[in-house]
């Protein structure tokens, strides 16, 4: 779907960018994958950090857009309330630095 692409495409974008947050996916991902077969579903327990950028990239990208950046807050459409999801993932009283790219953030 549109969606997953998007959010693979900004995946691939914030590693190619963040070359410091590619080294720890990667060195992660070497350390406790054996005989180097791919990361699955079932690996996110073992791959706290990997699984940590998957959920900073989502809200980060909001990869469902609508282009209501300019409002704050949901909107009335043709009777359906739309949600400005933009300003969801980027609320400051809910996301310290939420202009960051910090997967930190999902690691307890």
């Amino acid at each position: 779907t549109d969606t997953s692409t998007h959010a693979l495409l900004w995946a691939v974008l914030y590693l190619s960018l963040l070359e410091d947050i590619q080294q720890c996916c990667f060195d992660e991902i070497s350390s406790r994958m054996e005989n180097y077969t791919a990361p699955c579903w079932r690996d996110r327990t073992i791959l706290p950090y990997l699984d940590a950028f998957i959920l900073e990239t989502l809200p980060f990208s909001t990869t469902v857009y609508v282009d209501l950046k300019a409002v704050s807050e949901d909107t009335q459409l043709c009777g359906y309330t739309v949600t400005n999801w933009w300003s969801v993932h980027h609320d400051e009283k809910t996301w310290a630095n939420p202009e960051e790219f910090n997967p930190q953030r999902f690691l307890n």
